[in-house]
């Protein structure tokens, strides 16, 4: 699973980096406004897509690392094999769902890139910004599959949550 771990810190490393963006973006708008007495439409505009791109980067770590809200304590009731099947058939589902959202999130980039729309006050594409929306969902589709290969791979007897 070497790919899935350097991915995972590719990943890690760019979502660093726009929650990093976010955070001094965020500082700029709070100093412009109030130490400067200007307003930057602009600057919220860029936060709003960063906070969005963040929780699509973010995401994925999450179910990597199983910190995402789960049914713990609905497990603890199971045994340990049906715990085991339990979560593969909640990364299937996963899997479903995710891979679903991705391709239609496809179809709104394509719309977006056909009509050129454009964002409102930094005039940027709105494909470019949607297509974040579709690379979350596709990190985690393989994210779920890792979490399904995880629990296809244990041994029945141990509990892989």
């Amino acid at each position: 699973m070497k790919v899935f771990d350097w991915l995972g810190r590719i990943t890690s490393v760019i979502g660093v980096t726009i929650f990093s963006g976010m955070f001094l973006m965020m500082l700029y708008i709070v100093f412009a406004r109030y130490i400067l007495g200007i307003t930057t439409d602009w600057a919220e505009e860029l936060v709003r897509y960063l906070v969005i791109w963040t929780g699509c980067w973010v995401a994925w770590l999450c179910i990597r690392d199983e910190s995402h809200p789960s049914f713990e304590l609905f497990l603890t009731w199971l045994s340990s094999g049906m715990q085991r099947w339990f979560q593969i058939v909640i990364s299937l589902i996963g899997i479903l769902f995710c891979a679903w959202f991705c391709y239609l999130s496809t179809f709104l980039v394509r719309r977006c890139y056909l009509h050129s729309s454009r964002s409102e006050t930094l005039d940027w594409p709105m494909w470019i910004i949607y297509s974040f929306f579709t690379l979350g969902m596709v990190l985690l589709t393989i994210g779920y599959v890792e979490r399904l290969i995880k629990f296809i791979t244990a041994k029945p007897s141990t509990s892989a949550i």
